[in-house]
Formats: C-alpha cells, structure tokens, sequence
C-alpha cells in the first residue's frame, strides 16, 4: 500500500508540473470584412487621432485645412503598415526572452515489475534527471544575437515611418502642383477669351485675318483641355493622399484650402547632415544590427562546437531496497565538430557586412543625386523668376504706351498672357523644387527644419569575452526618441 500510494503521489505531482503554469490558447481569427468597415469609419475627426496631434505638439486643423505636417501624423496614426512594423518589433522583442530561457531537465520514470516467483515485491520503481549545462557562453550568446535582431526591428519601425510619410508628401505636393495649374489656368483663359474676343472684332473690322482667328482659338482650346487634365489630375491626387493617409476617399476632406508647409529648408544640404546619412540612417543600422545579430551567430556556431554537459541524478526503489545515483554525460564530437554551421554561420556574418557596405553606397548615390536635383530645380527657377521679370518690365512698358495710345490693346493682353504663362512656369517649378527638397529629406531621414546635429549614443553593450571584433560601416546608434523614428 506504502508503494501504490507514493505511485499515485508521484504522478499527481507529475501532472501537476506539466499542467501547471501553461499558457492557453486564445483564437484570433482575421475577419477581413470588419478590417474593411473599420476603414470606412475612419475620419479625420476621429477624437483618438486630434488627441493624438496634441501629443505630438502638432497645431488643432482649423476646419478643413489640413498642413502637410498634420496628415503626416493622420497617417501615422492610422496606417496599418506602421502597426505591422510594431508588431514585428514586439515579436523580436519576445524573442529576447526565449533565448534568455534555459533549458529545463528532463524527468524519466521507469517502474519495472519483477516476474521471477518469490520476490520480495514484484515491483521497482526509477527516477532519473537529465539537467543540462550550458557550456561556452551559448546562453549569452544566443541572448546577444535576438538583442540585436530586435533592434533591427525597432529601426525598421522608423524606416516605414519614412516610408509613409513620403507618400503622403509626394501625393500632397501632386494635389498642389494640380490645383495650383488649374487656377492659374483659369487666369490665362480669362486673359485668352479676351484675345479672341478682340480679335473677333477686329475681324469684323477688317483688321484681323482668320489666321489669327485660328490661332487664338486654338490656344484657347488648349488651355481648357489643360485645365481639364489638371482638375483630373488634383482628383487623382487628392484620391492617392487619402490612400496615403489610410482612409477612404469618401471620408477624406476636399482641402479646399492647402497650407503650405513645405517650404524647403537650406540647412538639410549640410555636411553634418551628409554625414548623418551616411552612418546613422535607420535602415542603415538596421543593417549593422543584422551584422551584430549574424556575428553573434557565428560565434554561438563556434561555442556549439564544445559540448554541453548533462548532469543526471537518479533514485531507484528497487525491491525495499533504496538506491540513488549520479549520472554524468556530454556529447561525443566523433562525426563532426559543427564545421557545417560554423561555415554557414560565417558566410552569412559576410554577407551582412557587405549587404550594410552595399546600402551605403547605394546612400550614397541617392544623396548625390538628390543634391543634384535640388541643385538643377533652384537654376530652373531662377530661369524662371528672370523671364517674369522681364516679361512684366516689358507689360510696365506697354501699359504706359497703351495709356498713351502708341500701342493696341491686343498687344497688352497678350503680354498678360505671356504672364499668367509665366506663373504657371514659377508654380511648375516651385513645385519641382519642393519634391526635390522632399526626396532629400527622404534620403537624410531629416524632417524639414530639423536640427541636423548628431544623436545623444547610448551607452555600448560590453563585447563578449574573446568576441570577434565585428567591422561596420559607421559607429552611430539608434535616433534619439522624439525624432520620427520613435512612432
């Protein structure tokens, strides 16, 4: 009775710390047509996103007027690519956790039932611990490789930041270039009514030919088919920044009025802020943190190669007779001493390396050429802003002569026209300079504005005793929060 009750003692013990303390499970089915409702409900009156701008110190939208800066942060609030940016982090982050965990030892129950005649009791009964030990800093190592992942993780988080705040720049400057066209469309055609209708009488008059009928008529045929382009256009646009923003064109405002707060800032072009680019972009040590992550792979890969020691103590009811023992056991390097994955190990360590020296060139690239283009769009319009001038020097001009009768007033509305022309050229290419700026702003990771100095490093982790030295292209950490990698 003594062994049957210390039996069923002991399974009840058994299952008691194999139940015990486990996690349940907990669906969470993805239902795609409530996600599809949930969009249709978005609003930029939503209270969670005003409250949101007001965490953020960003300016209350008065109405309908919405800044760049403001829709921006709409998107950040609403754009599901950030959250699943998030969750990926988050992931990363539990994974430090299982790689911390050590390993739990293994429990063997062995009861045997002796059938020989006259035994003293028919039954034995054996219990054995399997507890391994870790050798050669594995656990540590293990720990410093999903650290590093999980920081990777956390900087691709402010890469999409970027990401979605580029779209909604680029779709933003696209409904103002179009809005923009079609008013000063609207100017030019009032201008070339005029012409026609002057021209008209003129022909009446004997004074004009049909030739330049015709060509008036044509220029004024023109103008409406560009302004019917730009209103399409400014539709387009104002369609794809609602995308950007994550909500439904029905729900998004007309924008009636644009503020413009994109004017360019000439404080980005810095060589501070070039060297910013170049060491402390937040793909760019995304990358290094792949490297840091694949190093320390490669030298868990290299531990593996001496084996973990397994410690076994056992006791065994043998009979009435008490018998307890220690077992001690590690694996045999007979076949292999883990070359396969120590080689593996070092070529992926190899390939993050020059994937982290590839994307800085690649940086490199995009930066020259953003300049250029900043560059090529400040000439543009300075070309530009000379030919207003010497067109309304020239319109100057004949106001006076048409005041004083030397000149007809075909000839001055003409040069209005050569005018509204010319507004429609320096909003073309105020325009143009402002995508500029915004894909060097993208490719410095520098909001318009920012304050370009370097950011506060935290402090290093200690490298692992007899580390191998890991060679990467810059030495700057993680952006500082507050900046836009901290969403």
């Amino acid at each position: 009775m003594k062994l049957a009750s210390w039996r069923s003692s002991s399974f009840l013990l058994l299952g008691a710390l194999g139940v015990g303390g486990c996690v349940t499970y907990a669906p969470r089915p993805l239902d795609l047509n409530q996600s599809v409702e949930a969009r249709a409900q978005r609003r930029l009156d939503d209270p969670a996103l005003l409250e949101f701008l007001v965490k953020q110190q960003a300016a209350h939208p008065a109405g309908s007027t919405w800044s760049f800066e403001q829709l921006a942060l709409a998107a950040f609030h609403f754009h599901p690519d950030l959250a699943a940016a998030r969750a990926s982090w988050q992931a990363e982050e539990s994974a430090e956790r299982t790689a911390g965990e050590r390993p739990n030892p293994t429990l063997a129950v062995t009861p045997e039932r002796v059938a020989n005649p006259g035994a003293a009791t028919p039954w034995s009964l054996g219990l054995s611990l399997d507890f391994p030990l870790e050798t050669a800093g594995k656990r540590d190592l293990r720990v410093e490789a999903a650290k590093a992942r999980s920081e990777a993780a956390r900087l691709r988080l402010g890469t999409t930041v970027w990401e979605v705040r580029s779209r909604v720049r680029k779709a933003w400057l696209d409904l103002v270039d179009a809005r923009q066209k079609a008013r000063f469309l609207d100017r030019q055609r009032e201008t070339l009514e005029q012409v026609q209708k002057t021209l008209a009488a003129r022909l009446a008059a004997g004074g004009a030919t049909s030739t330049e009928i015709s060509t008036a008529r044509i220029n004024l045929t023109r103008n409406l088919v560009q302004a019917g382009d730009a209103q399409a256009a400014a539709e387009e646009a104002r369609v794809r920044l609602a995308a950007a923003v994550a909500l439904s064109p029905h729900n998004f405002p007309p924008l009636e009025q644009l503020a413009l707060d994109t004017a360019p800032a000439s404080d980005l072009a810095t060589p501070e802020a070039r060297r910013r680019a170049l060491t402390a972009r937040a793909d760019l040590l995304a990358a290094v943190a792949d490297l840091a992550a694949a190093d320390a792979a490669f030298r868990l890969e290299l531990a593996r190669q001496y084996p973990d020691v397994h410690l076994g103590p056992g006791y065994q009811y043998d009979q009435g007779a008490n018998k307890w023992s220690v077992g001690f056991g590690f694996d045999l390097p007979l076949f292999n001493r883990n070359e396969g994955a120590i080689g593996e190990a070092r070529a992926k360590r190899e390939a993050a390396a020059q994937t982290a020296l590839a994307l800085q060139e690649r940086i490199t690239g995009e930066l020259d050429t953003a300049l250029a283009a900043v560059h090529g769009a400040r000439v543009r319009l300075d070309q530009v802003a000379g030919l207003k001038t010497s067109h309304e020097t020239r319109l100057t001009a004949l106001k006076a002569q048409f005041e004083s009768g030397a000149t007809e007033a075909l000839d001055l509305l003409n040069a209005r026209s050569e005018m509204a022309t010319d507004a429609l050229l320096i909003g073309e290419a105020e325009t143009r300079l402002r995508r500029a700026q915004g894909d060097l702003e993208d490719v410095l990771q520098l909001p318009t504005g920012f304050d370009p100095a370097p950011p506060v490093l935290p402090p290093a982790a200690a490298p692992a005793p007899n580390a191998t030295p890991v060679t990467a292209p810059g030495t700057a950490a993680a952006p500082e929060p507050g900046s836009f990698h901290s969403f």
